[in-house]
């Protein structure tokens, strides 16, 4: 846990103490099939709540105070104002679901993050992506297969039930399919840094 650099991008994990307490405060929320659907835009067959009216007001408290600001603080920040949460939301992966490939530019997210707030054994990873065009268009993984010659495009950060990563929303990062029949549960969403903009100079 901690921060480290992934493909040249700063990330952090770090773990939620009160994992239990929210694991029992969303259960209500869960539980209920109207606050899920599949989204159509995305290429992948998880359950989401995106759009739908939860309440995370102390879960946002816990990250910007004990996870957030930690990361942030450690990249030297300039004229940081505060945080802003511009979308979070829930996902369920049932048996042998999945998600794609992709990132989370737009909406002027700056930061990302995924909490893992159940998962069980064999229920799907969490991984960072690295999308090397170069590497692709020479095969370069197939024609130099040995350890140390293999160029990475896969990242594990080995997330635990309780664990929160927190990353750039460019990154892309994909989930692994589900192969239990216990459900995945995680609670996605994005952050927007607001700063102020530096005085323009003087040229008098």
């Amino acid at each position: 846990m901690g921060i480290q650099e992934i493909f040249g991008y700063p990330t952090y994990v770090g773990y939620i103490k009160n994992t239990e307490k929210y694991q029992n405060f969303y259960k209500k929320y869960i539980d209920d099939d109207t606050y899920f659907n599949q989204q159509e835009s995305w290429n992948c067959n998880i359950k989401s709540s995106v759009g739908k009216d939860i309440d995370f007001n102390d879960l946002w408290v816990d990250i910007i105070q004990n996870h957030v600001t930690t990361f942030v603080n450690s990249l030297n920040p300039r004229n940081l104002e505060g945080f802003n949460f511009t979308e979070t939301w829930i996902n369920i992966y049932d048996k042998f679901a999945y998600q794609e490939v992709h990132n989370h530019i737009g909406n002027d997210s700056c930061l990302s993050f995924s909490y893992t707030l159940h998962q069980p054994d064999n229920s799907g990873k969490f991984l960072f992506k690295n999308f090397n065009d170069w590497v692709d268009s020479i095969r370069w993984n197939e024609i130099f297969t040995g350890k140390t010659n293999r160029l990475s495009d896969i990242c594990d950060p080995f997330l635990k039930e309780g664990e929160i990563v927190i990353f750039p929303s460019c990154m892309h990062h994909l989930v692994t399919h589900n192969q239990t029949d216990k459900k995945r549960i995680t609670i996605s969403g994005n952050i927007r840094i607001d700063s102020q903009k530096p005085n323009k100079p003087d040229y008098k």
